[in-house]
């Protein structure tokens, strides 16, 4: 079971797009990106989530967007780790900060 919640199989669907935690950081996601990246569908699976999220975008957004959508789910399993091996844990906005600071260092550009 996911550790977190203790409710759902501990599966990347579950951790990453489903989660109850992981929804409210893909909202603040969607906010802070200006809508450009959209809250991930109930029950889709991570490869068709990826590939309906990239279609038909130019080079450019779909860079940008495929490096957040990254970033994202590379902080939500940090997270996961967090909480499961040092019993800490990050309330969603904090995690968007996360996002936001890896995003800085690597020199990205995000619409806000």
């Amino acid at each position: 079971l996911c550790s977190p919640c203790a409710q759902e199989p501990e599966t990347a669907e579950h951790l990453c797009l489903h989660f109850p935690f992981a929804n409210e950081v893909w909202k603040r996601i969607r906010t802070w990106t200006g809508e450009l990246v959209q809250v991930p569908e109930p029950g889709i699976a991570v490869d068709r989530w990826w590939m309906s999220a990239l279609t038909a975008l130019p080079k450019q957004a779909r860079r940008l967007k495929a490096s957040i959508l990254i970033y994202t789910v590379w902080t939500l399993w940090k997270e996961r780790n967090r909480r499961t091996f040092e019993g800490k844990s990050a309330r969603p906005q904090q995690v968007v900060v996360f996002i936001e600071e890896e995003t800085a260092l690597r020199k990205l550009v995000v619409i806000r």
